[in-house]
């Protein structure tokens, strides 16, 4: 966040469930962005947060940015958009609420992974964070940040949904998840002990513009994952799955490496942020 940074006390959030689609729309806005303006932040005072109608698993997300009349809004506007469940716990930061959804300036698609989700109970409260920033010529007047989460019902669902947790492993430590970058390479590392005995089904990874690469290793000398930041803007997918998954034990200790590269001459204030996802099967659910 940069010292221009200004919360947008305006905006509001809409949630839509559509149950054509077992998906609900959260939609915030609106954002005014004037042509290199500071960064624009939602939800974080007033907090912009939703309570589920009903009990089940989240399955999938999608997260774009959107006009007015609802058409895509192309370009760097995004910084950093999360969803958080109040009612539960991030397992490896206990003084924050589980994240469901995390992305970092690209717009961020979690496929389903058929046969698991994130479980979700009625009157847990969302939370919707989000921050855009207009480093263009042009003035966006109205942008919104959109986050569809698909859903299964519980006992409704024709498809049984065992309960993964998300464990967002990001590049800085708990409370302090970015980083200024001075300009060039720069390297981060961040060392977690699992949280409890069970199986990594499936990896994602989300980074802002200067992250490039994002490695996960098993301790003391297993490469689990490297990611390479694509030409569309996203991380590839690890989908463990097919093999039945990466057996983990509690306390075994992993390293997330991230590595950044500014091209600017200047430092870039809190421009480091990145994150792996690792879906988590625990072997017994309390």
């Amino acid at each position: 966040m940069t010292a221009r940074a200004a919360e947008t006390n305006s905006a509001t959030l809409q949630v839509k469930l559509e149950e054509a689609t077992s998906s609900l729309l959260f939609r915030a806005g609106p954002v005014k962005l004037s042509s290199a303006g500071g960064t624009q932040r939602l939800g974080f005072a007033p907090p912009l947060e939703y309570t589920m109608p009903l009990p089940g698993a989240a399955v999938a997300f999608r997260l774009r940015l959107a006009d007015a009349s609802g058409a895509e809004v192309p370009g760097p506007l995004l910084l950093h958009a999360s969803l958080e469940n109040q009612g539960r716990k991030d397992l490896l930061c206990p003084g924050q609420p589980e994240r469901l959804f995390l992305a970092y300036s690209a717009p961020l698609t979690l496929p389903e992974f058929p046969g698991i989700g994130f479980p979700v109970e009625q009157g847990n409260r969302m939370r919707f964070l989000g921050e855009l920033h207009n480093p263009t010529e042009h003035d966006y007047p109205e942008v919104y940040v959109e986050i569809r989460m698909y859903y299964r019902e519980r006992g409704k669902s024709k498809l049984p949904v065992a309960s993964a947790i998300p464990l967002w492993i990001e590049a800085g430590e708990c409370g302090a998840e970015r980083y200024d970058l001075p300009p060039g390479r720069e390297v981060k590392r961040r060392e977690v002990q699992a949280p409890r005995n069970g199986k990594i089904l499936a990896l994602a990874a989300t980074g802002s513009e200067c992250a490039v690469r994002l490695l996960l290793e098993r301790l003391p000398s297993e490469m689990l994952a490297d990611l390479a930041w694509q030409a569309e803007g996203a991380f590839p997918l690890v989908n463990w799955m097919p093999r039945g998954g990466t057996n983990i034990d509690a306390g075994q200790r992993f390293q997330v490496t991230t590595e950044f590269n500014n091209p600017a001459a200047a430092t870039r204030r809190g421009a480091g942020r990145a994150a792996i996802l690792a879906y988590l099967l625990p072997f017994e659910v309390k």
